[in-house]
């Protein structure tokens, strides 16, 4: 037999028995009713912006308008018990606004009414008016086309047509604060299932010891290290389907989602198998991982809010590898890509996620086998 015929053998024999491993984990996990807990915080954490639309529903709609001509037509709509009118002073800050409704609730679309409105609609007996809308809400224009020129129709006397041709819009750069929680919760949620649930899987792999029983079998510390990395991966890609089925809509570069999901997962999971490895009491493993979730949101917020910090903090935080994930998650939502963040992001990612999975396999290594 050659070297040759002898390698796809190696490799399927490494995989099957990395795939051992996994799936006793995974089982484990859906049996496991600590491992739920989590999973049903983690959905309800993703319900809320839902749960909170639905709860701070107003009475009225409001409608953003951009007006240069002062037409009668937004005179009647501010007149209208039913809407609340809310006037910008130019396009670019009625663009802008308009970009990001995608991330807020109670407002779907921006109203621009041409200035020559009201000149149109006396001459022709009908006018049309340019609806913005986010890119997030495409899918709403055929619905939304009809009832706004039905509105605006009965409240005019006259035909009123809506044109949303090359009127969608994306979020501005600027616009990371306005995008809130939408664009933060993807990697929360990565961060707490790898510090939550890798540990307690761990912990309780040695209260059984079933970790011993894998240590003195013939699969090698990178066999174990890959399967408690594919186990911690199947339950991110779960979390990160549903959070980002949630939000579906609202993305523009589903490529970037992969690469966060991948990258990002990656780390998450390192940052669980740590724990679980290096400490071997419940209050440890907690405390830290709590300490290490609160350091790694921190960072993400703190790079969000632009606080002003230090100058060796402002070194730091981007390397924090939540900062950078979360800067790939935002890019995902924009109309272009500056790969070359995205790249620097990826780099960081790896190179700490590199040094963890390499000190779990050492600690693995000098485990009493």
């Amino acid at each position: 037999m050659t070297i040759m015929d002898t390698k796809p053998k190696n490799l399927m024999k490494n995989l099957n028995i990395i795939w051992t491993i996994a799936y006793k984990d995974i089982l484990d996990g859906l049996k496991n009713k600590v491992v739920l807990s989590i999973v049903a915080g983690v959905l309800f954490m993703l319900s809320m912006p839902a749960l909170m639309a639905w709860m701070i529903e107003p009475p009225f709609a409001n409608v953003l308008v951009f007006d240069p001509g002062s037409s009668q037509l937004v005179n009647l709509i501010d007149e209208d018990e039913a809407f609340r009118v809310q006037r910008l002073p130019s396009l670019e800050a009625f663009e802008e606004a308009v970009a990001n409704l995608g991330f807020g609730v109670g407002i779907e679309y921006g109203l621009m009414v041409p200035a020559d409105f009201d000149e149109k609609a006396e001459n022709n007996g009908e006018a049309a008016v340019e609806v913005y809308v986010p890119w997030s809400f495409r899918k709403k224009i055929p619905e939304l086309k009809e009832q706004i020129e039905a509105q605006l129709t009965a409240l005019r006397g006259l035909t009123v047509t809506a044109n949303f041709e090359q009127n969608i819009v994306y979020p501005p750069p600027q616009s990371t604060l306005t995008m809130g929680l939408t664009t933060q919760m993807p990697v929360i949620i990565i961060l707490m299932v790898g510090l939550s649930m890798m540990p307690h899987l761990f912990f309780e792999e040695k209260q059984t010891r079933t970790m011993d029983a894998m240590l003195v079998s013939p699969a090698t510390e990178g066999q174990i290290v890959a399967g408690k990395a594919v186990v911690g991966m199947f339950y991110i890609l779960v979390t990160a389907f549903i959070a980002f089925g949630l939000n579906w809509t609202r993305v523009v570069h589903w490529e970037l989602v992969a690469i966060f999901v991948v990258f990002g997962g990656l780390f998450g999971v390192g940052v669980g198998v740590i724990l679980g490895t290096f400490f071997n009491r419940y209050q440890e493993i907690f405390g830290w991982s709590m300490l290490l979730l609160l350091v790694l949101i921190a960072a993400i917020f703190i790079q969000m809010l632009e606080v002003d910090l230090p100058g060796w903090a402002q070194t730091v935080i981007p390397w924090i590898p939540s900062a950078g994930m979360a800067k790939i998650v935002i890019a995902s939502f924009m109309q272009e890509i500056d790969w070359g963040m995205v790249f620097d992001n990826i780099a960081s990612v790896l190179v700490i996620s590199a040094v963890m999975y390499s000190l779990i396999a050492w600690r693995l290594r000098r485990s009493d086998r």
